[in-house]
């Protein structure tokens, strides 16, 4: 893997965002706040079999995602800020499992980066 298919991978997430930040959840995505994120994190995961998804998400937080963790993970909504600051553009994020969640987060596909860098 070179740094410039990382790259490519969080430009083409970032680009995604842009167009999907006025569909289905714009209620989060235009205004990416971590409590925004946090709760689109439960939306986009309520339903979520995929193996993939589910393991970047217990990478990310520390911990599974199940319905029941909600207190959890609204204890955990500052781990949203390096995603928050990644789609605002106030800082870039050099971390997988950000953007990673963040591709979930936005439903980008490809996803997670491997399946992106293989693809």
């Amino acid at each position: 893997m070179k740094q410039d298919d990382f790259e490519d991978y969080k430009k083409a997430v970032k680009q995604y965002y842009e167009k999907k930040k006025e569909g289905n959840f714009s209620s989060f995505l235009l205004q990416p706040s971590r409590a925004n994120l946090r709760k689109l994190c439960v939306e986009r995961f309520k339903e979520n079999t995929n193996s993939d998804d589910l393991n970047t998400f217990a990478i990310f937080m520390g911990f599974e995602f199940k319905p029941e963790h909600r207190n959890r993970l609204k204890e955990s909504t500052d781990r949203f800020r390096a995603i928050e600051n990644f789609l605002k553009g106030t800082t870039d994020s050099n971390d997988l499992e950000t953007i990673n969640l963040t591709a979930i987060l936005v439903d980008f596909a490809p996803r997670p980066f491997l399946k992106y860098w293989i693809s």
